[in-house]
């Protein structure tokens, strides 16, 4: 049972040093497959929906569901080899 995406927020936008918008995400949960088919999705306790912008004040929150990457791989990356070593690297609550 393990997880196959990340489902991520956008919780805010800023500019860069560049002067191009940026868009702030922040994941709150995993989703996955079991043995039988069945989809499963697991979300924070800490993940506050009230705390999502809302300028079309909506009663709704738009969730973003991503392929898990590997730690340290950006979008449009190529993969890159994790050290064995990192010490940042922290076990995964959510699998």
């Amino acid at each position: 049972m393990a997880a196959t995406h990340d489902i991520v927020i956008t919780k805010g936008s800023y500019t860069d040093k560049q002067g191009q918008p940026k868009k702030k995400y922040e994941n709150i949960g995993k989703m996955g497959k079991r043995d039988d088919g069945s989809v499963w999705i697991q979300i924070s306790r800490l993940f506050n929906p009230a705390g999502v912008p809302n300028p079309e004040d909506s009663d709704t929150v738009f969730a973003n569901i991503y392929p898990i990457k590997p730690f340290g791989q950006k979008q449009a990356q190529a993969p890159q080899q994790q050290q064995q070593n990192d010490p940042f690297a922290e076990e995964d609550p959510f699998s």
